[in-house]
């Protein structure tokens, strides 16, 4: 088993993400699909334009509507999969009870998916608490992709539109060089003022269950290797 996570602006290109799905089904026999909202700003599913439609109501409504792009997200991928001929289900995380209150828990049934489909799709950045969808820190999705590889004891790629980690933004700086290795440490001390590019608890549950992470673009396998070193 392999757990993959999808950023928003990675499930934009269809034919890739089938493409790295079989690949991934040819040398694992399963994967945990983990995703995000699909795109960004002014996409209208994306997580920040749907923070905008919520300034003047609840954090509670806000988690709900905000939640909608994760749901979406799982639902599209798990049709564009089944439309390729892929055995795929994207859960709810009703029906997985995904409680988060700080740290995550999960119910048995998730296996129960497992046996039966090739791909099972989780959505990222949202649990629940007190039977309501409740929204992680920025960035959560990973944080959801580390939990579900430290609870399947496997490893987890990341893919997202850049080819891996970099101390400066490559896409403001094409002179700055690509990290092709780092320990969980060093991943500590580069997003300590940027904790959305991976939250802490996410770090925290890759020490836990010594998860092994590939952070890559989608149409490269270079990337950045993060381990315990």
């Amino acid at each position: 088993m392999i757990v993959y996570k999808y950023g928003g602006t990675a499930l934009l290109d269809e034919e890739e993400l089938v493409k790295t799905v079989l690949e991934g089904l040819s040398e694992h026999q399963k994967i945990i699909l983990i995703v995000s909202a699909i795109g960004r700003y002014p996409a209208p599913y994306s997580t920040d334009a749907l923070f905008k439609m919520c300034d003047c109501i609840t954090t509670k409504e806000t988690a709900r509507v905000v939640a909608c792009g994760e749901i979406i997200s799982s639902v599209r991928v798990s049709n564009i999969l089944n439309k390729n001929y892929i055995n795929a289900f994207s859960v709810s995380i009703y029906d997985i009870n995904l409680v988060y209150d700080g740290l995550f828990t999960v119910n048995d049934k998730i296996n129960e998916y497992i046996k039966k489909y090739d791909v099972v799709i989780v959505p990222g950045f949202i649990g629940l608490k007190d039977n309501e969808p409740v929204l992680l820190p920025r960035g959560g999705s990973n944080i959801t992709a580390s939990f579900f590889a430290y609870y399947f004891k496997c490893d987890l790629v990341i893919f997202t539109d850049v080819d891996g980690l970099y101390h400066e933004d490559p896409k403001l700086n094409n002179k700055v060089e690509r990290i092709p290795i780092l320990s969980y440490e060093t991943l500590k001390d580069i997003t300590k003022y940027n904790p959305s590019l991976f939250p802490y608890l996410g770090i925290k549950y890759l020490e836990m269950g010594n998860v092994n992470v590939k952070i890559r673009n989608t149409h490269s396998k270079l990337g950045t290797m993060i381990r315990k070193m």
